[in-house]
């Protein structure tokens, strides 16, 4: 396991650990998570997980196309023209409870 798996499995798990999800579950959903770009940041969200991402233009339709998942929200930066998008993706996984 490399540095950045090691990372994501830990930011994962910090992310459910609310929610009941055991090592194995963790586990489980690291194995799922497949995006092109670097995750910038891990948060629960009400039907998984919220993954962060800082992408360029030419970079974010290729993201968008590492679906299936949930309801994604992009946030362009940059003024008078976007050179950056905050990118929030959601993603439901059957380990995870749902909240609420």
């Amino acid at each position: 396991m490399n540095q950045h798996e090691n990372a994501l499995r830990l930011e994962l798990a910090k992310a459910v650990s609310s929610r009941g999800v055991d090592t194995k579950g963790v586990e489980a959903i690291a194995s799922q998570v497949k995006f092109p770009e670097k995750i910038r940041g891990i948060n629960p969200c009400v039907a998984g997980i919220c993954f962060d991402f800082f992408v360029d233009y030419e970079n974010l339709f290729d993201l968008l196309k590492a679906g299936p998942f949930g309801p994604v929200k992009i946030f362009p930066w940059g003024f008078p023209e976007p050179d950056l998008f905050h990118v929030s993706i959601e993603q439901d996984f059957a380990e995870i409870p749902r909240l609420g």
